[in-house]
């Protein structure tokens, strides 16, 4: 009786142990899934890639051979050796798209780090054409400003634009003659016009102080569009795929946060202050030598 008794007790003991070790083995509480890994292509299993830039601009450098290509990403971009050559993978989809490329075209586009740890290509673009013309160097129709009652242009005097016409009486406006502090302005006259969400300034010669031509114009509301549609509140991938920005040599800064300057060949400048990855302020103006 003692033997059946022992044996019984046995039996029971490595039925416990074996549903205990069920237990541990899917210990996920009921309603839960356990965690599982999805690879670059979304394949359950694989290993997940954890670096991945997307949206990087940048230019078009070449084919470094049947399954390589090289793109010199954009200067101050988050993307690991910005400014300089680099080489990506291709995948086989998209190998019959570079035809279309060539040496310097600007580009668009989204890479990872493969298993092998090679950068890899998973989207090509080539930025060509936007909002209906070409995003090219800046030129003379760059410098105005789209209003509701026409356009107002940089380095025009006052006499030849009807400024009540377009954007009404201003708000505010002062007059000042610059003092012997100005240098070679000296006896100069500068003025300022506030509107809604817009400055404008203006400067006359010391032997005129009647007629002023524009020399400064800053946006801060978003009623007011520049000559290729950008505006404040836009964001500052619009600002990139509408200008050509040169960054200055090995020049590191936050994309989201910096001012983003562009010249003619003469003095004139247009200056986008991002916040945020906001435009905050657009600023058109005349250098004075």
């Amino acid at each position: 009786m003692g033997k059946k008794i022992a044996a019984l007790l046995v039996a029971l003991l490595l039925w416990a142990v074996l549903i205990a070790g069920c237990g541990q083995e899917n210990s996920a509480p009921q309603g839960e899934t356990l965690p599982h890994q999805a690879g670059p292509g979304g394949e359950v299993g694989g290993e997940v890639s954890a670096v991945e830039f997307n949206n990087i601009f940048g230019t078009y450098v070449g084919q470094a051979d049947g399954n390589f290509i090289e793109i010199r990403a954009d200067g101050g971009s988050f993307f690991p050796g910005a400014g300089q050559s680099m080489t990506f993978l291709v995948p086989d989809g998209l190998k019959g798209e570079l035809a279309h490329f060539k040496k310097d075209d600007p580009v668009n586009f989204d890479c990872f780090k493969n298993k092998q740890q090679q950068w890899e290509i998973n989207r090509l673009e080539k930025e060509g054409r936007v909002i209906g013309q070409d995003r090219g160097e800046i030129e003379k129709g760059d410098f105005t400003v789209k209003v509701s009652g026409g356009a107002i242009e940089l380095g025009v005097w006052d006499k030849d634009m009807d400024l009540v016409k377009m954007l009404g009486g201003p708000l505010t406006e002062r007059i000042e003659k610059l003092g012997p502090g100005a240098d070679t302005f000296t006896g100069s006259y500068i003025k300022r016009q506030y509107y809604d969400g817009l400055e404008l300034g203006f400067m006359s010669p010391a032997d005129n102080g009647k007629t002023f031509l524009m020399d400064r114009i800053v946006i801060s509301g978003g009623q007011y569009q520049t000559a290729r549609g950008i505006k404040v509140g836009d964001g500052y991938e619009r600002v990139l795929q509408t200008y050509v920005y040169a960054p200055p040599d090995n020049a590191v800064y936050d994309q989201k946060n910096h001012t983003y300057s562009f010249k003619d060949s003469s003095t004139k400048l247009i200056n986008f202050e991002v916040k945020n990855g906001l435009v905050k302020s657009i600023a058109l103006f005349i250098e004075h030598p």
